[in-house]
């Protein structure tokens, strides 16, 4: 360092005395001044280097990090603008370390993508499932409704199949209870509902059947 502050203090004097420079002088000049400016790079890239920890530079990015692109899409390999891009470099990832990489940028971008395209699988999965609970729902709330409307017809039946022995016993009818007429059980229902009796009947019907011994006396 000393010795090309000396040679450009030496061209100065020249110039000043003799008012002209030799070729000779300006080109060793600036071979000293930029050897001085490498060697302060150099200085200054070794120690950035050991600040950071990196025992082995990256042969991309050469330990810095970040690299230049030829577009604005950098490391996402895409379509992007007609634009020189600075950004994490896509070999060290950030770490400026040829073995010791950080986060592949490219790989997580690709498993959020696959995450995402899940997600939406499970959201529609989701709906199936919210439109089959309810299809189920209704189908529970038919079949309650069916078991009321079949309560009731066994009602009707229990009350009409009583109904029919009553009238059988009444009318003494000859053919089993399961087999009387309708004509004549409906007819006697009647009778017993407006209190009058039945042709062929004696005595006004009661609600208490005749006893067994009058129906085989006759």
């Amino acid at each position: 360092m000393s010795s090309a502050r000396a040679l450009i203090q030496k061209i100065v004097d020249l110039v000043d005395r003799e008012g002209e420079l030799e070729p000779s002088l300006v080109a060793t000049a600036l071979g000293f001044v930029e050897e001085r400016d490498a060697a302060l790079l150099r200085e200054e890239r070794a120690r950035a280097l050991e600040n950071r920890g990196i025992e082995t530079p990256c042969s991309r990015c050469g330990g810095s990090g970040v690299r230049a692109y030829a577009n604005t899409a950098t490391w996402n390999r895409g379509v992007g603008g007609n634009m020189i891009t600075s950004d994490v470099c896509d070999h060290c990832w950030g770490s400026g370390d040829e073995h010791r990489k950080w986060v592949n940028l490219r790989d997580k971008q690709a498993d959020l993508a696959r995450e995402r395209a899940r997600l939406s699988e499970l959201e529609g999965v989701d709906k199936v499932l919210d439109d089959t609970m309810e299809i189920v729902k209704k189908q529970d709330e038919t079949i309650d409704e069916l078991k009321a409307r079949l309560n009731e017809v066994r009602k009707l039946a229990d009350k009409w199949k009583n109904s029919k022995k009553w009238a059988h016993d009444h009318h003494q009818c000859e053919q089993p209870a399961e087999e009387c007429c309708a004509d004549d059980v409906l007819a006697i229902l009647d009778r017993k509902e407006s209190g009058g009796s039945v042709a062929g009947e004696a005595e006004p019907l009661s609600d208490e059947p005749p006893a067994n011994s009058d129906r085989s006396a006759r």
